[in-house]
């Protein structure tokens, strides 16, 4: 047992009532078999607390448990104080993964002498197709300050709660707050906790579904621009601790802002004032990166069109669109 730790699966469920069968069917298909199912119904209003009691009495790996809503961060925290397990990963209910994806992030944490594994993911329309696959080239150990500058910089790895596995004690110190942007705001106090951090391929492991529901396909609403004021709170951060990082601050913006504008549904006159409203940040800060290498090409290209106006920023991006369409 001690080379095959208990890993708990942690499952926020609302409203899910047409995805939670086939997410939780591929979780109890692992070819790593010493697993727990921790599913927390957060107050779902159709049949998903009903699915997932009938869940939990025909498996008894899986866990169900019920509370008021709060949403997804207070029902991610529930279950992780609930498991039993020393290891955490977390699973969207909606979503649903390979057979080999616990195996894999458990073989990347060097028979658990790391304290976090992050790995990639592949974008699935509802219909099944997929849409993109989001992986690292090798794998690798870093630094939890290195694991930062790959995530939360360069933005070559993902700050989100899924694709990862860490380590329980380090999730319990570092609850999700309440709100959107909830792994945005987490992920880099869980990496403040890490002494190496692994990162990996296996993108074709975890398939995250884009539902038509899903924040960034809603229209712009105040709680939207919630990941700024996040920005805010890691820019402290990174004066505190990373201060030779802080010409870097600028990129978190630009990540959050690109978001938004490419994917969020709003008028045009709320487009305009959001791209004017960040505008003057990296007016100032971008030209100090332009020769930066540790930056990419494609972040200082992103720059600097943000630097300009919304319609050539729109422009850019549609034929960006159509020259990956052409090739």
């Amino acid at each position: 047992m001690s080379s095959c730790p208990l890993i708990s699966i942690v499952v926020p469920v609302y409203n899910v009532e047409n995805y939670i069968n086939k997410c939780v069917d591929s979780l109890l298909k692992q070819t790593y078999s010493n697993i727990e199912v921790v599913l927390v119904d957060d107050g779902s209003t159709d049949n998903s607390s009903i699915i997932c009691d009938r869940l939990s009495v025909e498996n008894e790996c899986v866990i169900t448990y019920h509370k008021k809503n709060e949403g997804l961060g207070y029902a991610r925290n529930y279950g992780v104080n609930k498991a039993k397990g020393d290891w955490i990963v977390f699973v969207d209910s909606d979503d649903y993964v390979r057979e080999d994806y616990i195996l894999y992030m458990w073989n990347l944490s060097y028979n658990g002498t790391v304290d976090l594994v992050s790995c990639g993911i592949t974008l699935e329309a509802e219909n099944g197709t997929e849409l993109s696959i989001s992986t690292c080239r090798e794998c690798f150990v870093n630094s939890s300050k290195d694991a930062f500058f790959n995530i939360y910089i360069k933005g070559i790895e993902r700050y989100t709660a899924y694709s990862k596995l860490i380590r329980k004690e380090i999730a319990l110190n570092n609850q999700f707050p309440k709100g959107y942007f909830e792994d945005f705001a987490t992920t880099y106090r869980y990496l403040s906790q890490c002494t190496k951090v692994s990162f990996g391929d296996g993108g074709e492991n975890y398939r995250y579904i884009q539902r038509q529901g899903s924040i960034l396909n809603r229209r712009l609403e105040k709680k939207h621009l919630h990941c700024f004021e996040i920005c805010e709170d890691i820019a402290s951060y990174i004066q505190e601790s990373y201060p030779d990082y802080r010409k870097y601050i600028v990129l978190l913006y630009e990540t959050q802002l690109i978001q938004i504008l490419n994917k969020q549904s709003m008028e045009k006159r709320e487009y305009s004032n959001l791209f004017f409203k960040y505008r003057p940040i990296f007016r100032a800060k971008i030209p100090c990166l332009l020769f930066d290498k540790k930056i990419s090409k494609s972040q200082k290209i992103i720059g600097l069109l943000l630097c300009t106006t919304p319609k050539l920023y729109k422009i850019s991006r549609r034929t960006k669109k159509l020259m990956r369409n052409m090739r």
